[in-house]
C-alpha cells in the first residue's frame, strides 16, 4: 500500500511490521494485518457439503464453502453469508460451532472454520461454484480436493460426526503442509439429521 485509504496522502513505509505505515498528510497508521477467511463444514447426518470452485484459486476443485469476512460482519455472519452464496444453504448463525483456527502466515491470512448440522436440502450453487453436493466419507472427491493436506482432518471430522466427540483444532499452514494440534470438546448435542 502506497497511499492512505483515509485521505489519499503518501504513506511512509513501515520500519517493521509492528509499527505500520503512517500517512504523511493525516497521520493515520495502516497495519498489514492478516485477513480472516471463514470456512464451514456443514453436515446433514453423515454427509458433508462441498462446492466445486468456479473462481481462483483452485478452480474445479472441491472445497468447503467459505471466503473472506467483510467489513462490518461477524465471523458467524460471514460464514452464513458465504455458505448461502455458494450453495444456497441457509444457516442460523447461532448454530455455528468453532472447529479450527489455522494461521497461514506466508499468505497473511487466518482461516476460521466452523461446523454446522442441518437437514439435507436441495442445493443452489452461486456464481462462485460450478456445482455443490452432499458427500459421505466413502464418496468424497479426495482425488480433486482443494487442499490435499487437509484430507486427514476431513477424515477425522467424519469420525467425530459418527462418535459425537468433537475437537477444536489449532493449526499452521505453510508451503510444506499443514500441522495442527487438537483440544477435546464434549459436545453432547446430537447433530440434526442423524
Amino acid at each position: 500500500m502506497r497511499y492512505c485509504s483515509q485521505c489519499g496522502g503518501a504513506l511512509n513505509p513501515a520500519q517493521d511490521t509492528s509499527t505500520g505505515s503512517r500517512c504523511q498528510a493525516c497521520g493515520y497508521v495502516h497495519y498489514d494485518t492478516p485477513r480472516p477467511l471463514v470456512l464451514c463444514a456443514v453436515f446433514a447426518g453423515n454427509r458433508l457439503l462441498l462446492m466445486r470452485r468456479a473462481t481462483p484459486p483452485y478452480v474445479g476443485c472441491w472445497a468447503p464453502p467459505g471466503g473472506f469476512a467483510e467489513a462490518g460482519e461477524t465471523l458467524q455472519q460471514a460464514t452464513a453469508r458465504e455458505v448461502h452464496e455458494e450453495t444456497g444453504v441457509r444457516l442460523d448463525v447461532a448454530s455455528l460451532v468453532p472447529l479450527a483456527i489455522t494461521s497461514v502466515a506466508h499468505m497473511n491470512q487466518v482461516y476460521i472454520m466452523f461446523r454446522a448440522h442441518v437437514d439435507e436440502c436441495a442445493l443452489v450453487p452461486g456464481p462462485e461454484a460450478m456445482e455443490a453436493g452432499w458427500f459421505g466419507e466413502d464418496d468424497l472427491p479426495y482425488h480433486n480436493f482443494w487442499l490435499p493436506d487437509w484430507i486427514p482432518g476431513v477424515r477425522a471430522l467424519f469420525h467425530s460426526v459418527r462418535s459425537g466427540a468433537f475437537k477444536l483444532y489449532l493449526g499452521e499452514a505453510n508451503e510444506s503442509g499443514v500441522s495442527s494440534r487438537s483440544f477435546g470438546l464434549l459436545d453432547r448435542a446430537r447433530p440434526r439429521g442423524r
